[in-house]
């Protein structure tokens, strides 16, 4: 009888991630195939949004930033500023796309966002804007 390879698993990996609401998250990650990093420096590109649902509308939009910290290739920053940490719900859903120098797309990342309000806080309006 034929022996069936097994196949890699191709499903986005799961990275749950909690913030404090108002404060920054920063995550430097780096990209590999096989173990070995992938030079992303020139014809990839990324996006990771969050959403309250996974068809709902896009609520806020990860910074993400290419940079090689030294000798390593393959890194790239995604980041929420503390603007975008105010207005997030306590709860979110997102995950991360690369595009690589192909076209072709691939999930990379997913998970939730759990976000906790702050104790010491100053007043927001209803836009995340600081008042006074």
């Amino acid at each position: 009888m034929p022996r069936l390879a097994a196949l890699p698993d191709l499903s986005p990996a799961k990275l749950d991630l909690d913030v404090y609401r108002g404060d920054r998250l920063s995550l430097l990650l780096q990209l590999r195939s096989r173990g070995i990093p992938i030079n992303i420096a020139t014809g990839w590109s990324f996006e990771a949004h969050i959403r309250t649902s996974p068809d709902g509308p896009i609520i806020a939009e990860f910074d993400i930033t290419q940079e090689n910290v030294g000798p390593v290739v393959g890194t790239f920053r995604l980041q929420l500023t503390e603007d975008i940490t105010q207005i997030l719900p306590g709860r979110t859903i997102w995950d991360l796309q690369s595009i690589d120098m192909a076209s072709r797309t691939r999930t990379l990342l997913r998970g939730n966002i759990m976000t906790t309000p702050d104790v010491t806080w100053e007043s927001y309006d209803q836009r995340g804007v600081r008042r006074g």
